[in-house]
Parts: structure tokens; sequence; C-alpha cells
């Protein structure tokens, strides 16, 4: 489908493309120039998960 995509809008218009891009929020379009900003999902430190806590640690474990 990207594929696809990218070939429709190198067949557009400058004009067809304007109008086009008048639908797609800003920030969409800065997107669609440059690509999305790189994303890591390793969630790892040195190898070791990085715990992930919540709440308050209990009066017993305090001491």
């Amino acid at each position: 489908m990207k594929d696809f995509m990218r070939d429709e809008f190198k067949r557009m218009t400058d004009t067809e493309k304007r109008k086009f891009l008048r639908m797609v929020p800003n920030l969409d379009q800065i997107k669609l120039a440059e690509g999305n900003p790189h994303q890591t999902n390793d969630l790892t430190s040195g190898d070791l998960p990085i715990p992930i806590l919540a709440g308050k640690p209990d009066k017993k474990s305090d001491a």
C-alpha cells in the first residue's frame, strides 16, 4: 500500500498535491516529508530489565 500511495503522489500535479496536503494535519505533513523520528522498543539496560515501580512500598519493607 505504501508503494501504491508513493506512486500515486508522484503522478499528481503540484496543484493536486497542494489540494491533498490541505486535508493532512501539519504534523503529519512533516512526517510525510521527513519520516518519523527513530523509536526504540528496547527496555533493557546492560541486558538487564529496567524495573517499573508502581504504588507505594508497604510499611514492612521500609525497615
